[in-house]
């Protein structure tokens, strides 16, 4: 998902804080970015947002030795003055998630996937990414959790992760 908006704040969530209950909990644990959508979309300040889906798939799938990684593209709409956020789910994972809190202007280009970081929603209880028997996407009921949103460690309980641009690559042209 990709939100253009106005002003200081990153309105899809803040680190150090709650799951916001604006559907970035659905995002992170299932990959469904339809609710987060829906309530962004009446935020004052975000101008636009935009649900990018993978053309034959909803899910973006990595790159795997021979085989190329999903990508998505997008024609965005902007302004000077707007700043440009992202959010997207980490694979299988509990309640992880992509996203950016660094300012990014959508109107100028440039590669800006260091501004892209892993965060745990706080929502539900950590698990090691595709292969804990509660997370959603491997049919288990998600434990729930009450935490803030916090950066992953990395190395974390779980596992030592590529850097986060070899995961990700976000460029505006």
């Amino acid at each position: 998902m990709v939100v253009t908006y106005t002003g200081a704040e990153n309105p899809i969530f803040k680190v150090g804080q709650a799951d916001p209950g604006n559907g970035l909990m659905k995002l992170a644990q299932q990959g469904d970015a339809a609710d987060l959508a829906a309530a962004l979309k009446k935020v004052d300040g975000v101008t636009h947002v935009y649900v990018l889906a993978a053309e034959s798939s909803t899910v973006l799938l990595p790159a795997v030795g021979d085989q190329p990684g999903s990508k998505v593209t997008q024609k965005l709409q902007v302004a000077k003055g707007e700043h440009l956020a992202i959010a997207t789910m980490y694979g299988f994972s509990n309640d992880w998630f992509f996203a950016s809190t660094d300012d990014i202007d959508p109107t100028k280009p440039g590669d800006y996937s260091s501004a892209v970081k892993l965060y745990d929603d706080g929502t539900a209880v950590d698990q090691f990414p595709g292969a804990g028997n509660s997370q959603f996407n491997l049919g288990g009921n998600v434990a729930e959790h009450d935490n803030t949103i916090q950066e992953v460690p990395n190395p974390n309980a779980f596992t030592t992760l590529p850097e986060i641009t070899d995961f990700i690559k976000v460029t505006i042209e």
